[in-house]
């Protein structure tokens, strides 16, 4: 095969990866002593010798190719210094040659076939290596990673709209907690702007793992702490909540309708962009990091807590009254109450409430069961009253008969 001791050409190389096999690699990348990395493709095979094209590559322009950015008939065709070797090993003991040719003056038929890809998962961006609890207490900042799993992504490498609104939506998540915990949400002036502007964080790099964002703080007092901790703490904590309903319409009604909102408009940066989501916090005056993955199903399930209407309280009552409107179609009802009769009740019919709206007579007077209930919106903190027909009964007559 091509990597025989033979071939001289281009110092000791080795295997980096085969990409194609038939009775042995035809198509792999290797790389000599000094990290040049060769893109290597079978062009040519007789009775006599077989001959192999060599194309040098950078790193970056190997990432591309290896995650399917360029196609392998391009990579040879359009080499980075216009040049490509034909290397041809003899099966006897003649000397194997080399050959460098003019890269666009190829023949198309000893190439691969245009449209071919390698199509790998690639690393584009370098890993962040150090543990981020020991970065904080090294740079006496919090440091917050948010780190996205994106569908089809075989490269570190995020849309330009998805990540804005993820950024956006971040910071002002972690700056309405801010504002709650200090007791200043729906305040103005100088005092409120500057604790925004101290609890608001720095992009300070970006990192593989599928596409990773980390932030950092302003510095810690001498405590360890920074104007966001306490902010980053609970937003970690409504990650770590998910989309279980009662502790996360606890946590959102304790912190405002306000943080609800803007935490909404977070998990909806995510819905339906990423695979899941992973944060991990470290903070100057902790040993070690908080880390919380989330799943697709995970934002889901807390964007629907979150949207849905929320029972506060729930009364049954009765009440007298001439009935000015039914519809068993749509379901209403509607009845005058009040010493003069101007007062208007109206509402929903409950199913079991039918059987006693059919055959109502509309002006006549009758004792109403009705139940009335009190929903919060958690992303807005309006209150809504409903009230529903449990019964009707005409006046005059004991329900049930």
């Amino acid at each position: 095969m091509s990597l025989n001791s033979r071939v001289l050409h281009f110092g000791h190389l080795e295997m980096v990866e085969v990409y194609d096999y038939y009775d042995r690699p035809i198509l792999f990348s290797c790389r000599n002593a000094v990290g040049i990395i060769y893109l290597v493709t079978l062009s040519e095979e007789t009775r006599g010798f077989e001959a192999w094209l060599y194309v040098a590559m950078s790193e970056d322009r190997f990432r591309h190719v290896r995650s399917g950015a360029i196609d392998l008939y391009t990579s040879f065709l359009d080499s980075e210094d216009e040049v490509v070797f034909r290397v041809v090993i003899p099966y006897s003991e003649d000397p194997v040659t080399m050959e460098p040719l003019e890269a666009r003056s190829l023949d198309p038929s000893v190439l691969p076939l245009p449209g071919e890809f390698i199509m790998l998962p690639t690393e584009t961006l370098p890993r962040f290596e150090e543990s981020l609890s020991l970065e904080s207490r090294r740079v006496r900042r919090d440091l917050l990673k948010l780190a996205f799993k994106l569908p089809s992504r075989l490269r570190n490498e995020a849309p330009a709209k998805f990540l804005g609104q993820v950024l956006t939506a971040a910071q002002d998540v972690v700056s309405a907690i801010a504002q709650s915990l200090d007791g200043m949400i729906g305040r103005r002036g100088s005092l409120v702007r500057k604790m925004l502007d101290a609890s608001e964080l720095a992009v300070v790099g970006v990192g593989a793992s599928s596409f990773e964002v980390k932030f950092a703080s302003g510095a810690a007092n001498l405590f360890g702490r920074t104007a966001a901790t306490e902010a980053l703490d609970e937003f970690v904590k409504l990650l770590q909540i998910g989309g279980d309903p009662a502790p996360l319409q606890a946590e959102l009604k304790r912190l405002q309708p306000r943080v609800a909102a803007d935490y909404l408009l977070f998990l909806r940066s995510l819905d339906n962009q990423v695979e899941s989501a992973r944060a991990v916090w470290a903070t100057p005056n902790r040993e070690t990091e908080t880390q919380v993955v989330v799943s697709a199903a995970t934002v889901r399930a807390a964007i629907t807590v979150i949207e849905a209407e929320h029972i506060e309280s729930r009364e049954e009552e009765s009440v007298t009254g001439r009935l000015s409107g039914a519809s068993i179609t749509k379901k209403t009802f509607e009845l005058r109450t009040g010493p003069k009769k101007k007062e208007q009740i109206g509402g929903d019919v409950a199913d079991e409430a039918m059987a006693s709206v059919n055959g109502a007579v509309i002006n006549e007077l009758y004792t109403a069961r009705i139940e009335r209930t009190q929903t919060v919106k958690m992303a807005t903190g309006e209150v809504v009253g409903r009230v529903t027909l449990l019964g009707l009964t005409p006046v005059g007559r004991v329900a049930g008969n």
